[in-house]
């Protein structure tokens, strides 16, 4: 039982991340193309860029912009 407990407290020590609040600042962003993607609010204008990754090995980002979604795929061995 005190060998299940110390695993189990290690395991969560290591899985835990601090946040890091100054992040956003740190990722540089140059001036969009006039359809980089449509404003998700009306204050605040965020876009939406949705990451995922995929067990074949790629990324896939998608926008919608205002002539219709905008797909990039990046496989693992290109980057």
């Amino acid at each position: 039982l005190i060998i299940i407990f110390f695993t189990a407290f290690v395991i969560i020590q290591y899985i835990k991340q601090p946040a890091q609040a100054n992040s956003l600042n740190d990722i540089i962003i140059g001036t969009p193309p006039e359809d980089a993607g449509e404003y998700i609010a009306t204050v605040g204008g965020w876009n939406l860029i949705e990451f995922w990754h995929y067990s074949g090995g790629y990324w896939k980002a998608t926008t919608r912009t205002s002539t219709g979604l905008k797909e990039i795929i990046i496989h693992d061995y290109e980057a």
